[in-house]
């Protein structure tokens, strides 16, 4: 994915004039992306945080980490779990964080929505290619966990692996849509 974010008008991550991503930490292994401060242009940070961003610096740049499971985990469910007690016998963080990365940011439409996930209504009729264990109600209160996720993630000025792969597909469409636009009025140009 950085390599296609590398070839993008206005990537997401800050590159240097090597054009290598920047980072507060050096990668020293596999695992490094983990514990990665990543450079992020403001205004895209806007964009993935919607409403729920606040820009407290005049810097056109800010410092923002990827959240993985294992983050999600130990940050965000360890907190989130403690509002949700009566239904943590049905729900762990494991399904949580599936059922948002895979299905609520994770449909092959969530991209094209505004804030990157599908309304809660597709959501509790989602069927989707495998069929999932959830109920309905169970859904109800995964949207719940989710929407506080969003807000607990951009508070804490983070993003996640579909967070990316959102932005660069919207990036794409919007590239390929105007190259088509333009086309479409150079071949009407021709015509006349």
């Amino acid at each position: 994915m950085k390599l296609i974010d590398s070839t993008l008008k206005r990537p997401f991550f800050l590159r240097d004039k090597e054009g290598k991503v920047k980072t507060e930490a050096e990668e020293t292994s596999v695992y490094a992306e983990e514990n990665r401060t990543f450079q992020i242009e403001a205004k895209i940070l806007k964009e993935i945080y919607k409403k729920n961003y606040n820009q407290n610096s005049k810097e056109n740049y800010e410092n923002i980490k990827l959240i993985d499971y294992k983050y999600f985990e130990r940050k965000f469910w360890s907190i989130e779990k403690i509002k949700h007690k009566e239904h943590c016998n049905k729900l762990n963080s494991l399904t949580i964080w599936t059922e948002i990365m895979s299905h609520i940011k994770g449909a092959a439409i969530s991209y094209s929505y505004e804030n990157w996930h599908i309304p809660k209504e597709e959501y509790r009729d989602y069927i989707g290619i495998a069929k999932t264990f959830v109920s309905k109600e169970m859904k109800d209160l995964i949207w719940e966990i989710a929407q506080n996720y969003e807000k607990w993630k951009s508070h804490e000025k983070m993003f996640d692996l579909m967070d990316l792969v959102s932005y660069l597909l919207n990036e794409i469409l919007h590239v390929i849509f105007y190259q088509f636009k333009l086309l479409n009025f150079l071949s009407l140009l021709l015509l006349l």
